[in-house]
């Protein structure tokens, strides 16, 4: 069952030079440390003048499904949603340029 949690978490990401990207690697909430699984989607959004990336993952072991926000004004993450039974993936068919979203009960495959 999805959980609103909307709470402010520390994390810790890396940049690879070679992708281009950041991600999300490790989320401490609550006293525990979670280190992140497989990226289910990665996208941004805009309010105003303030840029999110929002990054729907699983922790490591695939038990757990979260959706963090990073908020790139004041450089804060928030972990908005937690959910122990629901994982999405979205995939981009480049050869018929079609989104599909699925949705993973047991964590995302490898």
């Amino acid at each position: 069952m999805r959980e609103k949690i909307n709470q402010e978490v520390s994390v810790i990401s890396i940049f690879s030079a070679r992708q281009r990207a950041a991600a999300p690697y490790l989320m401490s909430w609550q006293n525990t440390d979670y280190h992140v699984g497989k990226i289910g989607y990665h996208h941004t959004i805009k309010s105003g003048d303030t840029l999110h990336h929002i990054y729907e993952l699983t922790d490591k072991d695939s038990n757990l499904c979260f959706r963090l926000n990073f908020n790139t004004s004041n450089l804060h993450w928030t972990l908005t949603d937690k959910d122990s039974n629901l994982c999405f993936r979205l995939n981009f068919n480049t050869s018929n340029l079609h989104w599909t979203l699925e949705t993973i009960t047991d964590g995302l495959p490898s």
